[in-house]
Parts: structure tokens; C-alpha cells; sequence
């Protein structure tokens, strides 16, 4: 799933990271992330993130519509 969220365009990307199912999308991504990568501070994000979802969705979608990828706490 990280794999395909990383190669879909900006618009999919900026769909996808909206705060209402952001967190949810999110949390998803970095558990993905994370057996990519075993970085731990992905999976440490990912078990925050079920508990403040919204908030971090926020800066995801701020850093997809500057970056054009997801960069808070996922290599």
C-alpha cells in the first residue's frame, strides 16, 4: 500500500489525506511504511496517530500539498 500511495499523483494524494479519513489512511500508510523500513519512529507515529488521527492527518495533507509526499515521521 505505501508503495502505491507513493506513486499516485498529488490530486489522489490530497484525496486521500483529507482529516476526516486522513488518520485513519495515515495509520495504514506507516504500518506499511514500517515493515518497508523498521524504522521505528514510523511505527511510534503510526500508534500515535490512533489516539490524535486528525492533527496528524492535518500535517500530512500540508506536507503532500508542499512536498508532494508524506514526510512527518515516515522514511
Amino acid at each position: 500500500m505505501a508503495k502505491w500511495l507513493d506513486e499516485q499523483s498529488k490530486l489522489i494524494k490530497i484525496l486521500l489525506f483529507i482529516p476526516i479519513w486522513g488518520g485513519l489512511v495515515g495509520i495504514v500508510y506507516r504500518i506499511f511504511k514500517y515493515i518497508e523500513s523498521k524504522e521505528t519512529s514510523t511505527l511510534v507515529c503510526a500508534i500515535v496517530g490512533l489516539f490524535l488521527g486528525f492533527f496528524i492527518s492535518i500535517i500530512d495533507l500540508f506536507c503532500v500539498i508542499t512536498k508532494n509526499e508524506v514526510t512527518f515521521f515516515s522514511k
